[in-house]
């Protein structure tokens, strides 16, 4: 069982660093809502921000542009 667990956590991480390689901060965010988003409202910004290796601004900049396209939808 300990190997099992080991080995997802070690699949997460790797998953985690080629996404930092292949995907831009708006993408990583994407991911990361769609992952967590039961708890992401209940984490502060600077510590998502730190997560997705971005700054608190780049993030507030890339949730803005999110919800201006999820509000002007056509």
């Amino acid at each position: 069982m300990l190997q099992i667990i080991t080995e997802y956590d070690s699949l997460q991480l790797r998953e985690r660093e080629i996404s930092f390689l292949q995907d831009d901060a708006k993408t990583r965010y994407v991911k990361f809502m769609k992952n967590f988003k039961t708890i992401a409202d209940r984490i502060k910004n600077r510590y998502i921000a730190s997560y997705l290796g971005i700054s608190a601004e780049t993030l507030s900049r890339i949730k803005s542009e999110i919800k201006y396209l999820e509000t002007n939808k056509a």
